[in-house]
């Protein structure tokens, strides 16, 4: 309503809100993009930051920005090719793995929403290694927030495991926003005819994790 775009006209007018990147604003809370989310189909203060918190308040009409969180610099603006299909798949008790059949050939890379901090049935680590050797991979977890783990859990279909057959970790970002980077980096060139650049998409994720960031 005019509450909420007075806030956010606020906060876009205000000098100390800048650099902070893509923000959104609702219910006089102020969110960072990339760690917000819709919480509930109803309520007026659906949006929130799991794991990181609003970056601010808007306070009779004024921003109180309470602290600045580590902005990566884009290389340049990011394009979504439409042409470039990005698969989605949420596993889920006693999956056979019959969508991960559908993927092949048809998507350029895929995301996997799986198990807790990125865990998966010890009987579809083949399926998924036999994808990352074609397409990229990207490990996220279903569960809202947290970030997907790298070396915590040994067993097979961990997420050692699976990291340790190609796939890609997407570090704090949940499965549809890690689906959307894959989408901008497969657009501006980490794909072609010989395969595509798992280094360049790792560092990617790597750096919205934090990884180099002051």
């Amino acid at each position: 309503g005019p509450a909420n775009l007075a806030a956010a006209l606020a906060v876009a007018a205000d000098p100390a809100c800048r650099d902070l990147g893509v923000l959104v604003v609702l219910a006089d809370e102020i969110h960072a993009a990339r760690h917000a989310r819709k919480t509930h189909t109803t309520s007026v203060a659906t949006f929130a930051s799991p794991g990181a918190g609003p970056l601010g308040h808007v306070v009779e009409g004024a921003p109180r920005i309470l602290f600045r969180p580590a902005a990566p610099a884009a290389a340049g603006p990011l394009t979504l090719d439409p042409e470039v299909r990005i698969a989605l798949i949420t596993l889920s008790q006693g999956d056979r793995g019959e969508l991960l059949d559908a993927v092949d050939h048809r998507f350029q890379g895929l995301v996997v929403a799986a198990f807790g901090a990125g865990h998966a049935p010890a009987w579809l680590v083949e399926p998924l290694a036999a994808l990352a050797r074609r397409i990229p991979v990207v490990l996220a977890s279903r569960t809202g927030a947290g970030p997907t783990l790298t070396d915590t859990y040994r067993g097979p279909g961990s997420e050692y495991d699976l990291l340790r057959h190609g796939l890609v970790p997407a570090g704090p970002l949940d499965p549809a926003k890690a689906r959307i980077l894959l989408h901008a980096l497969l657009s501006s060139g980490a794909a072609g005819p010989g395969g595509y650049d798992r280094p360049r998409i790792t560092a990617a994720f790597a750096h919205l994790n934090g990884a180099g960031l002051a």
